[in-house]
C-alpha cells in the first residue's frame, strides 16, 4: 500500500487480513483454498502475504 501511495484497506481489507491470520496459510495451495483473495490478488500478493503470515503467527 505503501508503494502505491494508497490506505492498505485499498489493497486487501482489514476484515480479509484478519480471517487470513486466523487461518493461517502456509503455501499457495492453502491460499488459494482461501474464499477471501480473488485470483489477482492472490498472484500479486501472495507471496509477500505468506511472508508476512510466517514471520509473525506463531
Amino acid at each position: 500500500a505503501r508503494k502505491r501511495g494508497v490506505a492498505s484497506d485499498v489493497i486487501i481489507a482489514r476484515e480479509v487480513l484478519w480471517n487470513l491470520a486466523k487461518q493461517n496459510p502456509v503455501n499457495h495451495t492453502e491460499l488459494r483454498s482461501t474464499q477471501d483473495l480473488g485470483p489477482w490478488r492472490r498472484k500479486e500478493y501472495g507471496k509477500e502475504i505468506l511472508r508476512v503470515l510466517r514471520d509473525i503467527v506463531p
